[in-house]
């Protein structure tokens, strides 16, 4: 069987599985798909470290809290006020732990 005029000479790698470069196409392969999974590893890695689902919860309460005592009536002898700005500190010290995490 004769082969048709663009497949009698095909490149060398195609007969032998010797990239040009040198590599065997496995080689290649093999490089190439343990790059890809590398980075989906670090990647999964570095998302699970930047979210932190209990801290955003904490973050989430703290401002609630936040929002009922500045609706809540300023007669509470300036403990309500306090307790606002402890709930701004505790809010400042969470967001720089997030910071801190990543």
């Amino acid at each position: 069987m004769a082969l048709s005029p663009p497949f009698q000479n095909p490149p060398a790698f195609f007969l032998t599985g010797i990239h040009p470069a040198g590599e065997t196409l496995r080689m290649k392969t093999i490089k190439t798909t343990s790059t890809v999974m590398l980075l989906l590893v670090a990647m999964s890695f570095s998302s699970a470290f930047a979210r932190q689902p209990h801290m955003q919860a904490a973050l989430k309460h703290l401002r609630e809290a936040r929002a009922s005592l500045e609706k809540a009536t300023p007669n509470k002898g300036g403990h309500r006020e306090r307790a606002i700005d402890l709930i701004n500190q505790a809010i400042a010290q969470v967001e720089e732990g997030e910071r801190f995490a990543r």
